[in-house]
């Protein structure tokens, strides 16, 4: 919802269920029937506090109730039909949703007209509200007085079913619905790159092996580079087309053991003489650094990725697209492994031009769904590159399922490296935005062995699995539960209801032999840092930790680690870890749970130990 006067805020469509409190240590009643099982929804549309009467919607948009009316009888005959005021936006959706014939739906969010009544509902059979003149004081959801479609497969969303931990392989199922709602309820299938672009002769600069020399000069080398590129937002895979059409770029480096090449080394120094071998001729056009594919592939998530050049270096303005921007994959290809290293929507090569261009050139109408890209709000001003998400927001209200955005690329990357490449080890690390998409991509498929989101989360809201919660400091301070963060970390994101945080950390690490390690920083300069909070994050740790250990078929692990760092980076202590938990993971044995007592710069562990002592029903 973009650019209304009172800038009044708009709640994401998720249901309002009715939560069981379940104590942390209450473990033993987890067999107990699902809590929502036969039950309904209660979504209030009127708090009653108007004078007009108080309201509800029961149900999974079948029976309702609007004083003496029945709103499933309700007669519209192409006019519009008000609610009266107060009502909420899931109350809004929800009573179209009770009705056969309504087909579009708005809210009246506010108005400087204070005879305007604020927060009312507006129902329709027509093909669009009619607009009304001399109001252009009020703000609707959208932004002015059109209809808002009804479609039919957010309607049958209505209803929300939260995970309790009784089954978590039911938690995943719902977490993928509500996330990608694939017509086969499994996650999206499509495997092959829509273009894949050699560049081969790709080169980096320097001295590209051990006992050549310690600086850099004009010896280059090829590295095997590919850009990978798929289209998000398509029809097929399982996934029904959505209102978007946006690419996912992909740079895939393989490793380069037994050179060791670097592309960020310090400047100033010469080619040191008799390297004629590796410097590139006309008969000798560049050295290959890699020699044959590794068993390992890390999928290395950047997030929120700026320009890797330039100053200045996060301008708005700054459209390159440069592989290996923050060093972090030719640091991995230098350790044996290949990378495949990608960005969020809307960031680093993923970036669109914002104004008309960001609704003509990638919003796609659908009558099927019932998306209209006529009422697309563009992307910010025209020949801006600014990438911001809560563009997503009035898609998301359209019916379309914006987290598949975020998260199909990283399923499209696995298959791609699982089906066609056949790696054996998967392993995906991501700082920030990274280190969320790492955190929410390894709860939704298994395949991933071992996670290591950087800065990427807490539970910075309750659940009914873990009702507490953990502030996001610095960037949500003073801002309460759930402060902080972008479009995706809201909790009016429907998925979180189906898997909060709790549950999201024991997907990752459910299955036998899957791992997920979080990595924080003590002082961490803009998001999730532990200085103060060690008891709390102990806390959410032997619980996740306990519901792993109590799984029939045995499972993974999950820990938080935190070391003394003060930047929003991948500090060095980080990539030692990191590299430490790979290698682990490609050894025989695999990851033992006693390599979790043993992390590197680990500050954490010590309150997690004394914790667990006093959690008495952990086994």
């Amino acid at each position: 919802v973009a650019n209304h006067a009172l800038q009044a805020r708009v709640r994401g469509l998720r249901s309002s269920i009715t939560r069981t409190a379940l104590l942390v240590g209450a473990l033993a009643s987890r067999g107990l029937p699902h809590p929502h099982s036969g039950s309904s929804a209660r979504v209030e549309i009127n708090g009653g506090t108007s004078g007009e009467g108080s309201t509800s919607v029961q149900s999974e948009c079948g029976a309702a109730t609007f004083g003496a009316h029945n709103l499933s009888g309700l007669q519209m005959e192409g006019q519009d039909w008000p609610l009266p005021t107060n009502t909420t936006l899931e109350g809004c959706l929800a009573a179209c949703c009770a009705i056969p014939n309504c087909t579009a739906w708005n809210l009246h969010l506010a108005s400087t007209d204070p005879s305007h009544h604020a927060h009312q509902c507006w129902l329709t059979s027509a093909a669009a509200i009619k607009a009304t003149p001399g109001r252009t004081m009020d703000t609707w959801v959208g932004g002015s007085r059109v209809p808002v479609q009804c479609p039919g497969n957010r309607c049958s969303k209505v209803n929300i079913t939260e995970c309790d931990g009784s089954n978590y392989t039911a938690c995943r199922h719902e977490l993928v619905r509500w996330v990608f709602n694939t017509t086969t309820g499994d996650l999206p299938s499509r495997s092959l790159p829509d273009v894949v672009e050699d560049w081969g002769n790709w080169t980096m600069q320097g001295v590209p092996g051990p006992g050549r020399g310690t600086g850099v000069g004009g010896a280059k080398w090829r590295i095997g580079l590919q850009k990978l590129v798929w289209t998000i937002g398509s029809e097929g895979g399982g996934m029904q087309a959505g209102m978007l059409r946006l690419n996912s770029t992909v740079w895939y480096s393989r490793n380069s053991t037994g050179d060791a090449p670097s592309n960020s080394p310090p400047v100033g120094y010469g080619v040191p003489t008799g390297d004629a071998v590796h410097s590139p001729t006309e008969s000798n056009p560049g050295y290959e650094s890699w020699r044959q594919q590794s068993d390992t592939l890390v999928i290395h998530h950047n997030g929120h990725q700026v320009c890797s050049g330039g100053e200045p270096a996060r301008s708005a303005n700054c459209t390159d697209c440069t592989p290996n921007y923050d060093t972090m994959q030719d640091w991995l290809n230098q350790l044996g492994y290949d990378v495949m290293e990608m960005a969020m929507p809307l960031h680093g090569c993923n970036r669109i031009e914002g104004g008309g261009t960001s609704c003509s050139s990638h919003c796609v109408s659908n009558a099927t769904r019932g998306f209209d890209c006529q009422r697309c709000q563009p992307l910010g001003e025209a020949g801006s590159w600014v990438g911001s998400h809560a563009w997503f927001e009035q898609f998301e209200l359209e019916g379309d399922e914006v987290m598949r955005y975020f998260l199909e690329p990283v399923v499209l990357v696995v298959n791609y490296a699982r089906n066609v490449l056949k790696y054996k080890h998967i392993v995906m690390v991501g700082l920030s935005g990274g280190g969320w998409t790492t955190t929410i991509a390894a709860a939704l498929d298994p395949r991933i062995a071992l996670s290591m989101p950087i800065a990427g989360s807490v539970p910075k809201f309750p659940s009914s699995l873990y009702p507490h919660w953990v502030p996001d400091l610095p960037e949500g301070q003073g801002k309460g539960v759930g402060g902080g963060g972008d479009f995706e970390q809201s909790s009016d994101r429907p998925f979180y209801t189906a898997c909060g945080w709790a549950c999201l950390y024991v997907l990752a690490g459910v299955e036998p032999g899957r791992h997920s390690l979080q990595m924080l920083h003590e002082h961490d300069s803009c998001c999730f840092a532990t200085a103060g909070l060690h008891k709390d994050i102990a806390a959410y740790n032997v619980f996740v930790q306990s519901e792993l250990a109590r799984q029939p078929n045995g499972a993974g692990f999950f820990q938080t680690v935190a070391n003394w760092g003060n930047f929003h980076e991948a500090n060095y202590r980080d990539k030692t870890v990191i590299a430490t938990m790979i290698e682990r993971l490609r050894r025989p044995a695999g990851i033992q749970l006693r390599h979790f007592a043993d992390i590197p710069f680990d500050i954490l562990l010590p309150k997690i130990e004394a914790t667990r002592q006093n959690f008495t029903v952990l086994n």
